[in-house]
């Protein structure tokens, strides 16, 4: 800031009042004989603040604050409008302030003011993301973790034997057998990419009281084929010689299947040659 130009200012202010800077005609006037030493450029600068009105933006501004906002958007109006250097009106601005308050100009407030106002919105939207991330927690974690849920629990893929869709059974060692107690959708490219098919069981694989069925037929049946698939039991017909038939929804193969005390699946193939059934 042109200390000099401030003297000046100030000498024209305690002579012929503050009053003089809200009128730029005898402003003008005066500097044309106290301020000819200054570099024009900035006396220009000056008088076209004066001209915008900046003594009254000033001397009306409620705080500091306030004061360097409307500096800096005179400042921005007369780049804008008359092409002048923004750092020459900012300095401009700041000598007119200083005449007037007697204090450091309050350019750096509304930095200040922004960068709090920045921090603060930052901190907002982190705290936005990170209750976001928790929520949606469950829901980035694999189906498998997501559905079993605690120690002894696995989760196995199956498809429903009337709509084809794939869905999750999630299984339970309990009194060292191992038993279904959910069932849910999945998406099956999903399922498979995420490791069901390496889940390992042996056991009766009945379904507990509370066990909900096939997620999209409800049926509570559990079958395998010999292809080494499983499957819910929705679309099985008992035929003439008193066995039962089921077209496997992943082969496509129709077969007979026989009941069984035990299964075991590992990596999608049974030890078990033929088709069977799970009591319920």
């Amino acid at each position: 800031m042109s200390t000099n130009l401030l003297h000046i200012v100030k000498q024209i202010t305690a002579r012929y009042g503050e009053a003089v800077l809200a009128d730029p005609a005898r402003l003008k006037a005066f500097f044309g004989d106290l301020a000819k030493d200054e570099p024009k450029p900035l006396r220009l600068a000056f008088g076209r603040c004066i001209e915008e009105g900046a003594y009254n933006a000033l001397k009306t501004a409620p705080d500091a604050a306030e004061r360097a906002e409307r500096k800096a958007a005179i400042a921005q109006r007369l780049r804008d409008e008359h092409g002048l250097d923004p750092a020459l009106c900012a300095e401009a601005l700041d000598v007119l302030e200083a005449a007037m308050y007697g204090t450091a100009p309050a350019a750096i407030i509304p930095a200040k003011k922004h960068i709090l106002r920045n921090v603060l919105i930052a901190a907002a939207l982190l705290l936005i993301i990170a209750a976001g991330l928790l929520m949606a927690r469950p829901y980035l974690q694999p189906v498998w973790m997501r559905y079993s849920g605690k120690p002894g629990a696995k989760v196995i893929l199956a498809r429903c034997s009337k709509t084809r869709q794939t869905f999750g059974i999630r299984i339970e060692e309990r009194g060292g057998d191992w038993v279904r107690t959910m069932a849910f959708p999945v998406d099956g490219r999903k399922a498979e990419a995420e490791g069901f098919d390496t889940e390992t069981i042996s056991g009766s694989m009945n379904a507990v009281d509370e066990y909900p069925g096939c997620p999209h037929c409800g049926s509570k049946g559990f079958a395998k084929h010999s292809c080494g698939k499983l499957s819910c039991t929705g679309s099985e017909i008992e035929n003439n010689d008193g066995d039962f038939e089921m077209t496997c929804p992943w082969c496509g193969e129709l077969s007979i299947y026989t009941f069984v005390s035990e299964f075991e699946v590992s990596g999608g193939s049974d030890s078990l040659g033929g088709s069977s059934f799970a009591d319920n």
